[in-house]
């Protein structure tokens, strides 16, 4: 493992354990606390401390994501098929197929395409009436990633330029990142 990684593992894991101590501090004073000041104070430090770990996050989440589409991508192109296995983890690639799904003020043609495709009676969805009935974005998801899996078209109202896929791993630590 990159001993990079691992420091950035190891920073993350002693802030999140200093700023845990020191939150639950802080909470069990805050009770006593009767100036106005102080605890607006309080309210603006914790404003600004969640504004550090939110920004730390994104980062963090957006190096995670592109070191796991890359190791999809390695993982295609070598073709083997087998889970990805280091001594820290074994990582199971997955390629899921997604798409924009058309919205009904914006595009009705292929709103009702898509509708018409999944069996939703009219009713349901018609421009003219209460939009009863809309796609659940996971399901939906799962459902073109099947098709694509077993040849089958897109559904109708899909404009293939509009669709994607997202590479990600399932995985299963096997020891600790620090060792």
């Amino acid at each position: 493992m990159l001993t990079q990684a691992q420091q950035v593992f190891q920073i993350a894991r002693d802030a999140h354990g200093d700023a845990y101590g020191n939150v639950h501090q802080l909470a069990e004073q805050l009770p006593t606390m009767s100036s106005q000041g102080e605890l607006a104070d309080t309210a603006l430090a914790m404003r600004e401390a969640a504004r550090y770990f939110k920004d730390a996050l994104k980062e963090v989440e957006k190096i995670r994501e592109l070191a796991e589409r890359l190791a999809c991508l390695l993982w295609l192109k070598d073709a083997v098929g087998d889970p990805i296995h280091t001594d820290h983890v074994s990582a199971t690639p997955q390629v899921k197929t997604m798409a924009s799904v058309p919205k009904r003020s914006t595009q009705p043609e292929q709103h009702a395409a898509l509708m018409q495709w999944l069996g939703v009676p009219d009713h349901l969805w018609a421009a003219d009436g209460p939009e009863v009935v809309r796609v659940h974005w996971p399901s939906f998801v799962e459902l073109l990633t099947t098709n694509a899996e077993q040849g089958k078209p897109l559904p109708d109202g899909i404009d293939p330029d509009k669709t994607y896929p997202r590479y990600s791993l399932t995985m299963r630590r096997k020891k600790d990142v620090d060792e």
